[in-house]
């Protein structure tokens, strides 16, 4: 399995599959706009298809729990 088809994605993954900045993905993060990623060993990672699904979905906003 090559690296874009992963199960975790990366900040500039997700940048790319969303055709956005790396820096927009930060900050959408802090806003609480993405779904939930998840910290390993101090590497954050979202779940590839936790992403898609939301995507599907029509990227609706987020409630921040």
């Amino acid at each position: 399995m090559d690296e874009t088809h992963s199960m975790m994605l990366t900040a500039k993954q997700v940048a790319q599959v969303l055709n956005i900045s790396e820096r927009s993905v930060w900050r959408m993060k802090s806003a609480g706009l993405l779904p939930r990623c998840v910290v390993l060993g101090g590497m954050v990672r979202w779940v590839r298809s936790e992403l898609l699904k939301w995507i599907d979905k029509g990227c609706p906003g987020l409630s921040r729990k």
